[in-house]
């Protein structure tokens, strides 16, 4: 058993990186320390850590390295479940998906001191329309497109197009407002379990809610299926007036 003893301070912001990782529980000393165990800590080498031991079942604590104890694991440790503490609540339910603040892990963004390329362009369909009706048709090759029914629309893709929207950076399963990063690093198998995405989808942030999004939910970006799209969803808005009116 693997055992290692946390700097003091550590919230649960910090342990929310490695809340995925398989059989990690968690206790708290008199001082008010935070230890981690588990059968492997690989995992959670990242945190602010004191010490890291190897612990038997005299409870003697061996520094990792070494071949005698140096101490005895506290008595008055309850160990409990990393992942039940730090619970992540997300609805299943299709987007637009909703953080539960009441007993939820925000997940804070930062400044990002690093350049990314845009590849995600949240829009709407009118100016999406006006542009690729004088757009060459190798400058939407490269792009894919999705459409709500209210109109909203999301362009996949480099390089993006010149039109006004909100632009993201789409890597692994979490597309993020271009300048901006999460405090803290979560894995991508961390990130779908928290977000409830499955292996072809990735989240799209917006404040306190996300849309979630699959590859299914796009297609090329074409001039015809633009103006298709934009019939259909006339049409569909007529027919709900006409159907108000009877």
């Amino acid at each position: 058993m693997r055992v290692m003893r946390l700097r003091s301070g550590v919230t649960p912001r910090a342990l929310a990186q490695v809340r995925a990782a398989p059989g990690v529980e968690w206790a708290q000393d008199e001082q008010g320390d935070v230890w981690l165990r588990a059968e492997s800590l690989e995992a959670c080498e990242g945190l602010p850590f004191m010490a890291q031991y190897v612990c038997e079942d005299s409870d003697s604590l061996v520094p990792l390295g070494c071949r005698l104890p140096v101490a005895r694991l506290p008595k008055v440790l309850e160990w409990r479940s990393l992942e039940g503490w730090l619970r992540l609540v997300f609805p299943l339910a299709a987007l637009p998906g909703e953080l539960n603040d009441s007993d939820s892990i925000p997940l804070p963004l930062v400044r990002d001191h690093e350049e990314r390329p845009p590849n995600v362009l949240l829009t709407t369909l009118e100016p999406l329309l006006s542009y690729v009706e004088e757009a060459a048709a190798v400058r939407l090759g490269r792009l894919r497109f999705a459409v709500s029914g209210d109109g909203e629309a999301v362009v996949l893709g480099e390089p993006l197009l010149p039109i006004r929207g909100q632009r993201y950076h789409l890597h692994e399963c979490l597309a993020l407002p271009i300048g901006q990063v999460p405090e803290f690093t979560l894995t991508a198998e961390a990130l779908r379990q928290s977000f409830g995405l499955a292996k072809a989808e990735w989240a799209l942030l917006r404040g306190d809610t996300f849309d979630r999004l699959g590859d299914d939910d796009f297609i090329p970006l074409t001039r015809s299926a633009v103006r298709l799209t934009y019939e259909r969803l006339h049409m569909q808005d007529a027919l709900a007036v006409e159907e108000e009116g009877g």
